[in-house]
């Protein structure tokens, strides 16, 4: 298994990529989750005749099914009266709230039932109103390294202050609800000091603080910040 950074990374390695998995009907949705699986070095799960069938096969032991998504997930969207057979895409960021998802999704922009289409990056609702959602989450391995963090960060935090370590003349700081270095790599805030707490980013381990040079960013408690 891989980390989910790497599940990710491999996500958003396949935009405006075709990939057909089965050599028939082009470059689906479906298609996409076996190369995905393939990649993870996983089992694939069984036949479906559309993506929303996903829900219903056996997937290997340790991936779990959620009702909230996570970067790395592969999200499954339910038929509707207009498409029985649904769709699958693999999450790449989550918004601070909850509320919304990218995905890199193939066969939905310029979306084609025999030729499919390339994979894009797509904007989604966690919990639309017309389907179900359901986010399949592989059984990550954890980074090399990591410090151990907890597993949710409490909303008591908010108000208090986060330091950011000595050791370090600058620190990366990430756009909210995403494991994505703000504008370029080179963003960096000082550090040996500390910042307010405004808001907190339990699903990518991190808080949000208000930078002068970037408004509102997240500080991931990964790299070494603590509070």
């Amino acid at each position: 298994m891989k980390t989910q950074a790497a599940g990710v990374q491999f996500a958003l390695d396949q935009i405006d990529q075709r990939l057909d998995f089965d050599g028939k009907w082009g470059a689906q949705c479906v298609d996409l989750i076996r190369f995905y699986m393939q990649y993870l070095g996983c089992a694939q799960p069984g036949s479906v005749n559309g993506a929303a069938d996903f829900v219903n096969r056996k997937w290997p032991e340790g991936f779990s099914f959620n009702d909230t998504p996570q970067p790395g997930d592969i999200a499954v969207f339910g038929g509707i009266p207009t498409n029985k057979y649904g769709h699958t895409s693999i999450v790449v960021s989550v918004s601070p709230d909850g509320r919304n998802f990218e995905s890199v999704d193939q066969n939905w922009v310029g979306s084609s039932p025999d030729k499919g289409s390339a994979g894009k990056r797509v904007p989604h609702p966690s919990r639309p109103a017309n389907r179900k959602m359901t986010y399949i989450r592989p059984n990550f391995d954890a980074p090399a390294n990591a410090p151990q963090q907890p597993q949710t960060l409490s909303r008591d935090l908010i108000g208090r202050r986060v330091m950011l370590p000595k050791n370090n003349k600058n620190f990366p700081v990430y756009k909210p609800g995403t494991n994505e270095v703000r504008a370029h790599l080179d963003t960096r805030i000082p550090t040996a000091q500390s910042y307010q707490i405004r808001e907190i980013d339990s699903l990518a381990n991190s808080v949000i603080i208000r930078s002068g040079l970037f408004g509102n960013v997240a500080v991931h408690l990964s790299d070494g910040a603590s509070v």
